[in-house]
């Protein structure tokens, strides 16, 4: 439904009649409020969402009382400061405090001057979420009626939840192995004999991207086959991945030297993706050639790796929070390599004593859609202070400069 793969701050009110016309129906992720909830029941709708799978709350929306079928949008009025009102809630109210994304006012059709706001809440990382003053904890359940409703959880649905996600983290953790255990299994079996390779593989990045709990699979494995090789980003006067090579394995769709250079991406039902190439080149003139890694040719990988993933994310339909982690292997030694402002060819820093890096964070799906250089900031400015250039990592601007130099390299206009 395109209601949910758009990002909270671009819904409209074209979206509202799009899910109107679908007819939806309240369920463990979903609720609608005909009126502006009061402090207390916004906390505990909001805090039931974040305790279970996550959520929306529409506000303005009308739905039958036995089904819960959207049935209108009447609209409320206008209610003054209503993000930061949230959003200030969730810190103030609860604990840990959580984050929630509010959209602006979205004028309903056929209702002058009423509106309607959604509240978008991640499953969160830190549950379970208490309300403040001994008030409990909330989650989402349709154990007792067939309606889903938030009620004060027991000991053991806490315990449940804990147990979950502890389970959830074992299998995204399950699913990076089996990625990189992939990855240099191509490379033992294909390296030496593939074209443009000689020798032994060189520096090599790893970038894998999951939600943060996978819990579910969000799509099945024919209509991920579809997806993956029909998905494409525009990069170099040509698309990515080039889709050279696709192989089927369980759970996943591999694509096989998809990039520039010994690479391959996979692509996996629970929403795991897992993108990989050697980043270690020859640069300079014969004789005086130097091993290392292009800096531009690293950053416009890692920029045309996130817009993919970015474009996956939304296909599939995800909200929710995404673990971002980055492990470059055999680094030791191997110095940046690029051109100063004169053309002339500059070696950087390079790793002194570690020879593998691996560098982790989150961030909610909603960013990468709509601030996917924000995210390739965060993981760089991450990667080379762990790559012994902390005076690059440290500086906003020379990070914003470095991602423009990277979709340079990647033949993309400059954002707007």
């Amino acid at each position: 439904m395109p209601f949910f793969n758009r990002s909270i701050a671009d819904l409209t009110g074209t979206d509202l009649e799009e899910l109107l016309a679908a007819q939806a129906v309240e369920n463990v992720r979903l609720e609608f409020k005909r009126e502006v909830p009061g402090p207390e029941e916004t906390l505990k709708k909001l805090s039931g969402f974040a305790n279970t799978f996550g959520g929306y709350l529409i506000v303005g929306a009308a739905a039958g009382s036995s089904d819960g079928r959207l049935t209108a949008f009447p609209g409320v009025d206008a209610q003054p400061n209503y993000k930061q009102t949230i959003v200030q809630r969730c810190y103030d109210g609860v604990w840990p405090p959580f984050e929630v994304l509010v959209s602006d006012n979205i004028p309903v059709p056929n209702s002058p001057g009423k509106f309607c706001y959604v509240i978008y809440v991640a499953e969160s990382l830190e549950a379970p979420h208490f309300l403040n003053w001994g008030k409990g904890a909330w989650i989402r359940t349709d154990e007792y009626s067939q309606r889903f409703e938030t009620r004060l959880a027991d000991y053991e649905a806490i315990l449940h939840l804990l147990n979950r996600r502890g389970l959830a983290v074992e299998r995204r953790e399950a699913l990076y192995r089996r990625s990189v255990t992939r990855f240099e299994t191509l490379v033992e079996r294909e390296y030496a004999g593939h074209p443009n390779t000689a020798g032994t593989i060189g520096a090599t990045v790893g970038l894998s991207i999951s939600p943060h709990f996978p819990t579910r699979r969000l799509i099945e494995e024919h209509a991920l086959l579809q997806l993956v090789t029909s998905e494409q980003v525009p990069w170099r006067s040509v698309r990515f991945p080039s889709n050279r090579e696709t192989v089927t394995q369980h759970e996943s769709v591999l694509l096989l030297h998809p990039a520039s250079g010994f690479s391959m991406v996979e692509v996996g039902v629970w929403g795991n993706l897992f993108y990989a190439l050697e980043i270690e080149r020859l640069t300079g003139e014969q004789g005086h050639q130097v091993a290392g890694i292009h800096l531009y040719a690293f950053l416009g990988h890692v920029l045309v790796f996130l817009e993919h993933a970015r474009r996956i994310y939304r296909r599939m339909g995800y909200s929710g929070s995404l673990f971002v982690r980055a492990i470059l292997r055999r680094v030791r030694g191997k110095p940046f390599i690029y051109a100063d402002p004169y053309g002339s060819q500059e070696v950087g820093p390079s790793s002194r004593i570690d020879d593998e890096v691996i560098v982790e964070f989150s961030t909610p799906a909603d960013r990468l859609y709509t601030h996917r250089d924000d995210v390739a900031g965060d993981l760089l400015k991450t990667l080379f202070f762990a790559l012994n250039w902390p005076d690059q990592a440290a500086d906003p601007g020379l990070i914003a400069n470095l991602v423009a130099k990277g979709a340079y390299f990647n033949s993309w206009a400059p954002r707007a």
